[in-house]
């Protein structure tokens, strides 16, 4: 749940059926309570993040259960409608935080086990406000 600028609430709901499949809905409401519109989705995933973007979007963040855990942003318009979609990570990803920025896309903290770590390494992706990130991560090893 997240709150706009204008006062309306933005909620994300997920339950899970017994085909294992996540069914969402992103609702918005007024300030008064009065539903705006509602959208529904059937991701294999949970929505860990929503906030509201300089052009009064909404981006999402998950942490997916397509292939091996990799993670995902979704950058939707007013109306609730795709803008783009990105898939990031590798297998044993896991999606731990996510921050927008002053540009009007997003920063995403995770972790992996894919990059030749002993254990765990951070993985870290900027992406604008319109879906593009830098290049891709590189490990770097420690000295």
């Amino acid at each position: 749940m997240a709150e706009k600028k204008n006062g309306d609430i933005i909620l994300f709901l997920t339950s899970r059926d017994l085909d294992e499949k996540n069914n969402s809905s992103l609702i918005l409401l007024n300030s008064k309570g009065e539903q705006y519109f509602e959208k529904k989705f059937t991701l294999k995933c949970f929505i860990t993040k929503i906030f509201e973007t300089k052009d009064s979007g909404f981006i999402i963040t998950s942490s997916s259960e397509i292939g091996e855990n990799f993670f995902y942003i979704e950058k939707l318009d007013s109306k609730g409608n795709s803008v783009w979609k990105k898939n990031y990570g590798s297998k044993r990803s896991n999606l731990v935080d996510t921050a927008p920025t002053s540009d009007g896309g997003a920063i995403l903290l995770s972790y992996t086990k894919d990059f030749g770590a002993l254990y765990i390494d951070a993985l870290i992706v900027k992406v604008d406000s319109n879906g593009e990130s830098g290049p891709t991560p590189k490990r770097i090893p420690p000295k």
